[in-house]
C-alpha cells in the first residue's frame, strides 16, 4: 500500500505543519459553513439587514472553529 510521509523543520516550519496537521478541522468548519449557508439560501432566512447577516455567519464560522478546536492564530 502507497504511503506519503510529511516532515517539517521545527520550529521554522511551525505554521505549516499547523495547518497540515489540522486540516480535518479546517475541511470540517468549512463544509458546516457551505451547509450553513446553503440552507440559508434554500430554506429563507429572517436576517434584516446584510450586516445583521454577515455578524451572524462570522459568529457561527468562530463556533464551528471552536467545535473543531481550530483557530486563525494557529498560522503566524
Amino acid at each position: 500500500m502507497p504511503k506519503a510521509k510529511l516532515e517539517y523543520n521545527l520550529p521554522e516550519e511551525k505554521s505549516d505543519f499547523m495547518l497540515a496537521s489540522r486540516a480535518q478541522g479546517w475541511y470540517s468548519t468549512l463544509w458546516d459553513l457551505d451547509q450553513y449557508l446553503r440552507n440559508k439560501l434554500k430554506h429563507g432566512n429572517d436576517f434584516k439587514s446584510t450586516d445583521e447577516a454577515l455578524a451572524e455567519i462570522r459568529k457561527y464560522l468562530h463556533e464551528l472553529m471552536e467545535d473543531n478546536n481550530i483557530t486563525f492564530d494557529d498560522v503566524e
